[in-house]
């Protein structure tokens, strides 16, 4: 029993509420039950609304009942598997044929489904505006997904494609593409036909090459190719005349092509983490350049903290690079390397006096000693510095002190 003193904490719970069955949002009838705990089953009374035009589920491993395909005025469906613990191995989804009723559906998301084969009862959906459907264990779609040709969104990214399927290419009037995060390795050159795509998503994948197809997508807006195996940039890539975004960060590439500055509508460029040296000036020709990353590469031309200051300090590098002038300096280092009583002073000496000597052990080199030669002081300016390096031991860490790349 407790006693008088003791306190007590009073807690006021209120149960959560009961998801709504349906309300209007935006002048449409919706049910969306994405903000509650997944039901364990498919709730059967959401069949009977006949008027619905939204429904958000998220499923939790449960068969999706046929008599979804009632639900004719529906527009807009998310059936997606909760994000985490997803066991693909164990996880198969059924997608009802019935499906293929919604004729009026707009949009279609069912990512995290392991679906493995595209449900072909889909292809009948000719109204599909919008898909989504990364994280389905995907790797091939059938020929007949060119019937939709509707569509301006289609997300496959964390799939299983190693080539892009052909029937894609079809999709004429597509304008925004993702395959992210997948194991893609080619592209073919009809990507092409795809004349109205303004965003490309192919982060993370295996290109290591692109097609010339890809540059003539003269809408392209935003290119993403960062996380992937190129080791080079098309000279074409300058009639991409509209791309505001070019991401091209973790990759191995070694040489930006002087086209890019073609690129007057670029605010974005990220090359972060590749393989270059230098930049190509015509980067100045970048009107509209706001964020300009060059980090994590060997850069020489301009240097990387230049770069970090913003674009018009690498015009002024450019600018400042035109009004200089080269000086021919004939001196050259020459390093003598070698082990102890090797010779190597007697060599010296051999080469600046023309004669052979032999050094006796007393006169062995400690440390480190430097020379200034000339070979041919009457004929030519070219001046040597020589630097005999003692070969013991306890000298040989200091050996580095005096070599450049």
């Amino acid at each position: 029993m407790a006693s008088e003193d003791e306190d007590f904490q009073f807690i006021n719970y209120n149960p959560p509420p009961d998801p709504p069955c349906c309300e209007e949002v935006n002048g449409k009838i919706t049910c969306d039950l994405t903000g509650y705990d997944p039901p364990t089953h498919f709730p059967s009374k959401i069949c009977s609304k006949r008027n619905l035009q939204v429904l958000k589920l998220i499923i939790d491993d449960f068969e999706i009942p046929k008599e979804i395909g009632n639900l004719h005025k529906l527009e807009h469906l998310v059936l997606c598997q909760c994000d985490n613990d997803i066991n693909l191995e164990t996880r198969i989804t059924k997608i009802p044929t019935t499906l293929r009723n919604l004729k009026n559906l707009k949009v279609l998301n069912l990512r995290n489904n392991p679906l493995y084969m595209f449900p072909s009862q889909l292809t009948e959906l000719f109204n599909l505006e919008e898909l989504h459907v990364s994280n389905c264990q995907l790797a091939n779609l059938p020929d007949s997904f060119a019937k939709l040709q509707l569509l301006k969104t289609l997300d496959l990214s964390n799939n299983l494609f190693k080539d892009l399927p052909s029937c894609i290419m079809k999709l004429c009037n597509l304008c925004k593409l993702y395959v992210a995060d997948g194991c893609l390795q080619n592209i073919c050159g009809e990507i092409k036909n795809l004349v109205n795509l303004e965003r490309l998503q192919l982060t993370s994948n295996e290109l290591m090459s692109l097609p010339e197809g890809l540059f003539e997508l003269v809408n392209l807006k935003k290119l993403y190719l960062n996380n992937n195996k190129l080791t080079s940039l098309h000279d074409k890539v300058g009639k991409l005349v509209n791309l505001e975004y070019l991401v091209l960060n973790q990759n191995k590439l070694t040489k930006i092509p002087e086209t890019i500055g073609k690129l007057k509508e670029l605010r974005y460029l990220n090359l972060h983490e590749n393989m270059l040296s230098c930049l190509p000036e015509s980067v100045t020709s970048l009107e509209q350049i706001e964020t300009l990353l060059v980090d994590h590469n060997p850069l020489q031309v301009p240097p990387v903290h230049v770069c970090n200051q913003g674009i018009e300090s690498v015009r002024n590098y450019f600018k400042a690079m035109k009004n200089t002038k080269n000086i021919h300096a004939k001196r050259l280092k020459v390093v003598v390397l070698g082990e102890s009583m090797a010779g190597k002073t007697s060599l010296v000496n051999a080469l600046m006096t023309g004669e052979s000597t032999q050094i006796d052990e007393d006169d062995r080199t400690f440390g480190v000693v430097f020379y200034h030669w000339k070979p041919e002081p009457e004929v030519d300016e070219l001046e040597l510095m020589v630097v005999d390096c003692a070969g013991q031991k306890k000298y040989q860490m200091t050996h580095q002190l005096f070599l450049s790349e």
